[in-house]
């Protein structure tokens, strides 16, 4: 075990979501193969359809740490864009607005 960087993987997760460059992904699950499987305490490999993947519409996040992302479950890489969206409409406002802001102290704030 690594104290300094600690996973949680426990042992049905092969099972229900598909591996990515050694690592669970973040965003997809394998389908559930029975109506009966979701109201079991356990997981069973039985439990899975390794054939259908399906897109995750919710997240467990470990802190309760508010971000635009978590905000807006945009966590998952085919949404980056959005996540640079925003710095750059930031950006772009604080481009626009500080001209702006500049020219109104002068012609306004030294009388």
């Amino acid at each position: 075990e690594d104290v300094q960087h600690p996973t949680y993987l426990p042992a049905w997760i092969s099972n229900s979501v598909p591996f990515i460059n050694g690592a669970p992904s973040r965003c997809e699950r394998y389908e559930l193969s029975s109506k009966s499987a979701q109201d079991k305490l356990s997981c069973d490999a039985a439990d899975f359809d390794a054939d259908a993947v399906t897109r995750c519409d919710s997240f467990i996040y470990e802190d309760d740490e508010v971000t635009i992302a978590r905000e807006f479950n945009i966590t998952c890489p085919n949404n980056d864009w959005k996540l640079a969206l925003v710095g750059t409409v930031n950006n772009i406002g604080q481009f626009v607005a500080l001209p702006v802001a500049g020219y109104l102290s002068d012609r306004y704030g030294r009388k």
